[in-house]
């Protein structure tokens, strides 16, 4: 056993890379999709909505029950989040995603938090998602059962406007391939 070990071992492992997807976008939009459902210790359960732009420039639009299953801060400080969401594309194809995260904020960010200014992404804020994509899609068939890297490029956080509250949080979509 342990020869079959060493023998895979000393070759040389093929890193995966990263093929990028899709720009993805979370709103929330309390007027829109409701209140946060605030269920004890830490944790709230976010509706959402918003859209995304695929690679090839594609359009689509969140859909039916999105949400972010919050599970609050965890004792080093990270918000954990746990999101599933639909999509539907213009030409009527449908994906479903499914992804768990760290929210980290460096301490210009944690001053920020909670504000109505837009956290700057690696400065004052990581978030780093891995997952998987689902479709029956005929066009995009390589992405369904596909692991998906989900990088954070900006953060607004939801503020009072007009009377409502909004928020954003865009993400950058990359397939890994092995």
């Amino acid at each position: 056993l342990f020869n079959s070990v060493g023998t895979v071992a000393s070759k040389e492992i093929e890193k995966p890379s990263l093929t990028h997807v899709m720009s993805y976008i979370l709103q929330w939009n309390e007027k829109e999709v409701g209140l946060v459902e605030k269920i004890g210790e830490g944790r709230a359960i976010w509706p959402l909505t918003g859209y995304v732009i695929m690679a090839d420039g594609t359009k689509g639009k969140i859909v039916g029950q999105t949400a972010d299953w919050n599970n609050g801060i965890s004792d080093n400080g990270r918000l954990m989040i746990d999101v599933r969401a639909s999509v539907k594309l213009e030409n009527g194809d449908f994906f479903h995603l499914r992804y768990e995260g760290r929210l980290s904020f460096t301490e210009e960010g944690q001053k920020k938090f909670g504000t109505q200014e837009r956290l700057i992404p690696v400065k004052e804020f990581y978030l780093l998602s891995v997952g998987h994509m689902f479709t029956e899609s005929k066009k995009y068939s390589d992405l369904h059962h596909a692991g998906i890297v989900l990088k954070g490029v900006d953060f607004v956080w939801p503020s009072t406007t007009d009377g409502d509250k909004r928020g954003e949080l865009k993400y950058e979509i990359f397939r890994a391939t092995p």
